[in-house]
């Protein structure tokens, strides 16, 4: 996921050494209303396209996890949410340091 980046004086030493971290793209779908306790896909997929594990997180005044997956080799994922009570839920989903942008399904 990751390299290193050298950095060499003008006389050829070496000087610095920098792990350069190269961030997922995630992109988010998902429905933006659903009925009260029913069920709802969520579903995206990670760039550059492989397999890795994504978290699926609702906000409640913190980020929390909510599940799990590993996404097939191509980046898809997708996971089912059961919505609850209240007038809304913002999610998204992260992997390696990286989140989609948050979502807002309302629930009516």
């Amino acid at each position: 996921m990751g390299r290193t980046k050298h950095f060499i004086s003008a006389f050829g030493e070496h000087v610095i050494g920098e792990e350069v971290e190269y961030s997922l793209q995630i992109k988010i779908a998902a429905p933006t209303s659903v009925s009260l306790n029913s069920k709802f896909a969520i579903s995206g997929f990670v760039n550059p396209g492989k397999a890795v594990l994504v978290a699926l997180e609702r906000f409640d005044g913190k980020w929390i996890q909510v599940a799990t997956a590993v996404t097939d080799s191509n980046g898809a994922y997708s996971f089912t949410y059961t919505a609850g009570l209240g007038p809304f839920v913002n999610l998204r989903v992260s992997s390696g340091g990286s989140q989609s942008a948050a979502v807002t399904v309302v629930l009516r």
